[in-house]
């Protein structure tokens, strides 16, 4: 497989292009020398299949073209995902998104209808209205020299997702709407981090750090603010007080819930991790 293999003399391998001490106040500079690492590799092996960064001993398999990913999504196996997805195992649980395949496709299958095109059609008011709400935040920035819109866009998104596949308004929730997306952005930060901060990769290590305390007490804020929609969902269906009118397609939670209560295909962590994982998804 091209790629460049670690050897007595040369432990970091492909490494060593990234981990470079050097100063700067540049805080995504880590970022940058990693995405100019893919870089040189894709042009290097432009006209292979595939290729490979090592970083010390641990292979990233890269798949630069089609027929190398159609080959990858025959086998099966390839549907497990690698151990470095640990690192977002205690906010995502044990979903779809990181499941096994035998669990993957019976959990993707339930999910499949909640995205027919006939239910984004029931949404397309809620893509407006938000749209013109970002559309207005933005244009407030408009006179401004520089304007970091990752903020916007994101509040933009979350919202759009949690009104269209939840059934919840978060600006309708004041404070705790608040601390939950501020919870998520921090969990976002800390996961990332992570991924690049190799030293944290074994959890024993990653227990040891201020990150950690920090990434526990966010999780918590985000599980709680799942869990409580989860319950005020079951409540809905319980006393028929249900949100979806007769022969509108239900929302994604609807559709966990009913799994949950009728079927006992899904217990409420499922649904809990599953809720979790299409929130993360969008930050």
């Amino acid at each position: 497989m091209p790629g460049s293999k670690p050897w007595l003399f040369d432990i970091l391998a492909d490494a060593k292009q990234i981990f470079i001490f050097e100063k700067t106040d540049d805080k995504y500079a880590l970022h940058h020398r990693i995405m100019k690492c893919f870089k040189r590799h894709f042009e290097l092996y432009r006209e292979k299949k595939l290729e490979c960064i090592w970083v010390t001993y641990v292979p990233l398999v890269l798949l630069l073209k089609p027929e190398a990913v159609k080959e990858a999504l025959k086998e099966n196996k390839f549907s497990e995902k690698s151990w470095l997805y640990h690192v977002i195992l205690p906010l995502t649980g044990s979903s779809f998104f990181i499941s096994p395949f035998s669990k993957w496709k019976p959990r993707r299958k339930l999910l499949t209808p909640c995205f027919h095109s006939d239910m984004l059609r029931d949404y397309l008011s809620v893509f407006n209205e938000q749209s013109q709400k970002l559309m207005k935040s933005l244009q407030s920035e408009a006179t401004e020299e520089f304007t970091f819109i990752e903020d916007p866009i994101s509040i933009c998104t979350l919202n759009t997702i949690c009104e269209t596949m939840f059934g919840i308004q978060l600006e309708a929730m004041g404070i705790e709407g608040s601390n939950y997306v501020t919870s998520l952005k921090r969990l976002s930060e800390i996961c990332t981090s992570r991924l690049y901060t190799v030293y944290q990769w074994p959890n024993f290590i990653f227990k040891l750090t201020p990150s950690y305390r920090d990434f526990v007490f966010h999780l918590k804020v985000v599980h709680n603010f799942s869990r409580k929609i989860i319950i005020q969902k079951k409540h809905d269906y319980l006393t028929g007080n249900k949100d979806h009118s007769k022969g509108k397609r239900k929302a994604l939670l609807d559709v966990l819930v009913q799994q949950h209560l009728e079927n006992q295909i899904l217990n409420v962590e499922d649904t809990r991790d599953d809720v979790d994982t299409f929130i993360v998804a969008v930050i």
